[in-house]
């Protein structure tokens, strides 16, 4: 993710491609650092002991209550690796927003580098709600555009950023034209953003061509939006993702307790099964009773 905090400095590094700019999430590691830095020798470990331990309960108890303890082991694993990637992801995304709530200031505006108020364009962009927005100033995908994304409302929009001190004239206007109407990035809406005033010429020739003009009033503007709706992130609180975590999280530790109830309480299927009492008579250990003629003959 992006460190804002430094846009007023040296510009960013920019290598090979160009980057996406911290979108929710896709700069957060999923796996755990401790994971990354120690290697895949404990995750096989445990998934061997794991694997062992369903293959025996299945074996004692059925192979119902091993794959029900399959499922709630599952759960006990991604419960709390989602819950900790969401809290790291939400962590990062907090304190991204907090340098940019902290760096919208013209004063802080107007001695940025070129390339750093690109990037700053682009973290203002993306807290206004845009998405894949992508800085591709400086690099060879440039094309007369330095940004690119997708606004709200879904429309594709090619962004040229100007960070001067003079106002901005209808020539930078003429140039972001092009690009929109015959260059790489035909058919998206054009935006000019600056930290500058737009000359009546600028304003005239945008007009005509559709380009929105965001100079320093309108910019003013958004910046003004976009701290509102940290502001109002700030006071929700948790957020929603963070907060479907945790109900994977209680949903798996119920599940482990119903199931590991279940098998605390069957019977083994390997246990001798008992024998079934007989319904045959006994014979009986006392003597038999002399028939009458017997004891006519002892007579």
């Amino acid at each position: 993710m992006t460190d804002i905090s430094r846009l007023a400095g040296q510009p960013l590094p920019r290598k090979g491609r160009p980057r996406p700019v911290a979108v929710a999430g896709t700069t957060v590691p999923v796996i755990p650092r401790w994971i990354a830095e120690w290697g895949g020798i404990p995750l096989a470990l445990g998934v061997l002991i794991v694997i062992a331990l369903i293959w025996r309960i299945g074996e004692v108890y059925g192979a119902s209550n091993g794959w029900a303890l399959a499922g709630a082991l599952a759960a006990v694993i991604v419960g709390p690796w989602w819950l900790g990637y969401v809290r790291r992801r939400d962590a990062a995304e907090a304190r991204q927003e907090q340098a940019l709530y902290e760096m919208s200031q013209f004063e802080k505006l107007d001695v940025m580098t070129g390339s750093g108020f690109e990037e700053y364009c682009a973290e203002l962009l993306r807290a206004l709600g845009c998405k894949d927005v992508v800085v591709t100033g400086s690099t060879k995908e440039d094309h007369g555009a330095d940004l690119t994304a997708i606004a709200p409302d879904g429309i594709r929009v090619a962004v040229q950023c100007k960070r001067q001190k003079v106002s901005v004239g209808p020539e930078v206007i003429r140039g972001l034209e092009g690009t929109i109407t015959s260059g790489r990035h035909q058919g998206r809406k054009g935006i000019l953003m600056t930290n500058a005033t737009a000359t009546a010429g600028a304003h005239s020739r945008a007009e005509g061509s559709g380009i929105t003009v965001v100079d320093r009033v309108i910019l003013r503007q958004w910046i003004a939006q976009a701290r509102t709706k940290i502001e109002q992130r700030r006071v929700h609180g948790m957020r929603p993702a963070a907060k479907a975590a945790v109900a994977v999280l209680g949903i798996s530790a119920i599940v482990v307790s119903v199931v590991g109830y279940q098998v605390a309480t069957s019977v083994p299927s390997t246990a001798p099964a008992r024998s079934a009492p007989s319904v045959a008579p006994t014979r009986s250990t006392l003597p038999d009773a002399a028939s009458p003629g017997s004891v006519a003959r002892d007579r």
